[in-house]
């Protein structure tokens, strides 16, 4: 009966922790923000990072406007 408890705390802290995770990705999909792939691809490649996962939280919960935040970006380089 333990492992069974165990079994299930297990899986609901996984699936807690990759929804954590992806938490950038959601707020993005949610708002249907243009950019919500590259938010996707930023937290997948450096969510790991903390600093990487800070960026695409800003970046979903910043960017509210409409406008492309790479076009921004490349207008300024």
């Amino acid at each position: 009966m333990a492992e069974v408890i165990a079994l299930i705390f297990i899986f609901i802290l996984l699936i807690l922790s990759l929804t954590l995770y992806l938490l950038p990705a959601i707020i993005a999909s949610y708002y249907n923000d243009k950019n919500t792939i590259w938010i996707f691809l930023l937290t997948l490649t450096t969510g790991w990072t903390t600093l990487g996962w800070i960026l695409a939280l800003l970046w979903a919960i910043l960017e509210r406007d409409g406008s492309d935040l790479i076009e921004k970006i490349r207008e300024k380089i």
